[in-house]
């Protein structure tokens, strides 16, 4: 008896996981095919490179082959890491922090008021239209060089799109969104978390995902003028030694910083929405904290 019951509760459990295994397989043979799909058209234009340039003369375009040697010999070692990559990836994450906070604080303040919006409206379309590279001089002569004015002025180019975008999604949101927290009776702070800004999020998050772009940009411009380290300094050096894959290498390492950080705020995108559209959930039903 208890033989024949043990078997019974294995078959049972053994029919239950079947349809869990296959689900199991169908996820990851979707995930497989989603990746080959996102990845078959930098594969080929990566081979498209290396077979034309694998006999090149022209100093200007050198052998892929040469590139990914200079890359693994320049970068690919601690001293870099540490003296280089860090320096510009702490830099560059600072000055996004800095323009996501002052720009999404700033931008509710802005979106929830129009009165205000109407009256700072010239004054941020002129400001948003300054170069930014053409104000360095000015950021170094205020915050000297290093890190600070590196700081700085990545901060200032990364505002306009974080505020402008937190200043339209907050002003978007649909008025009934903001009688809930009327009907709710939420206090100001409630209604900003459960309502104000998950309503404005895509739009946020959208304007950090640009500013990352714009970030990447102006940390090696940054460093290739006015710094002794970084990804900036590394490539300006190779441009005065004439040294082309060097220059490419250095290139590429920016591009591979701007990508791991694209991706990292993707996927903080995706755990950011998710929670504050539960959050909304719960407050529209009326379990919100008061």
């Amino acid at each position: 008896m208890l033989s024949s019951s043990f078997s019974v509760r294995r078959a049972a459990r053994a029919g239950e996981s079947r349809p869990e295994r296959r689900r199991v397989r169908r996820s990851w043979r979707a995930r497989i095919a989603r990746y080959a799909v996102a990845a078959w058209l930098p594969v080929t234009l990566i081979g498209l490179w290396a077979w034309t340039s694998r006999a090149s003369a022209d100093p200007f375009y050198p052998p892929l082959a040469d590139i990914l040697d200079r890359l693994r010999e320049q970068w690919l070692v601690a001293e870099r890491l540490t003296e280089d990559i860090l320096p510009s990836l702490m830099s560059l994450v600072a000055g996004l922090a800095l323009a996501t906070a002052v720009g999404v604080g700033l931008g509710t303040s802005i979106g929830l008021c129009r009165p205000v919006r109407v009256a700072l409206a010239p004054f941020l379309d002129l400001f948003r239209s300054l170069p930014g590279l053409a104000l360095m001089p000015i950021f170094v002569l205020v915050f000297g060089i290093g890190s600070g004015g590196e700081i700085a002025l990545i901060a200032f180019a990364c505002l306009w799109p974080i505020l402008l975008n937190t200043i339209d999604g907050v002003a978007g949101i649909d008025p009934g969104h903001r009688d809930v927290t009327r009907s709710l009776r939420l206090g100001r702070l409630h209604g900003l978390r459960y309502v104000i800004l998950p309503g404005a999020s895509r739009s946020i998050l959208a304007g950090v995902n640009l500013s990352i772009a714009i970030g990447v940009i102006f940390m090696i411009a940054v460093e290739m003028f006015s710094s002794s380290r970084g990804v900036g300094y590394q490539l300006i050096l190779a441009q005065r030694n004439y040294d082309v894959p060097a220059s490419y290498a250095g290139a590429i390492v920016g591009g591979l910083l701007g990508y791991l950080l694209a991706v990292g705020a993707a996927q903080l995108e995706r755990r950011v929405l998710l929670r504050w559209h539960f959050e909304q959930q719960e407050a529209s039903s009326g379990g919100a904290p008061r």
